[in-house]
């Protein structure tokens, strides 16, 4: 297993914040299994780990195979705290979007 993903799945957030600080591309990189580190600290309901991703450029809208993003996979294991926090970063990251042109 990835270190990377091996950091996340202890919450161990210095670990995490150290490889994207030295790798931050590879924020939304995805396992064998098509799964961000964002999806598996949002089953796991890891909320320190979801909120430094978060801060650190992964993405909440990229969707495993099965179509289920960091949010759905934080509702269907009941981590409620991950599930709001992933929802509410959505929602400011919406809002923060410029609005499309209108042509009227």
């Amino acid at each position: 297993m990835d270190l990377y993903f091996y950091a996340v799945f202890h919450e161990n957030t210095a670990a995490v914040a150290k490889f994207l600080d030295k790798y931050p591309d590879k924020a939304d990189q995805k396992d064998m299994w098509g799964w961000t580190a964002l999806m598996h600290a949002a089953q796991l309901g890891h909320v320190d780990a979801v909120k430094l991703l978060l801060e650190k450029g992964a993405d909440p809208d990229v969707q495993n195979r099965d179509g289920l993003t960091a949010a759905m996979l934080a509702q269907k294991h009941h981590k409620v705290k991950a599930a709001v926090l992933l929802e509410q970063w959505s929602k400011k990251k919406r809002l923060a979007m410029p609005k499309a042109f209108s042509l009227d």
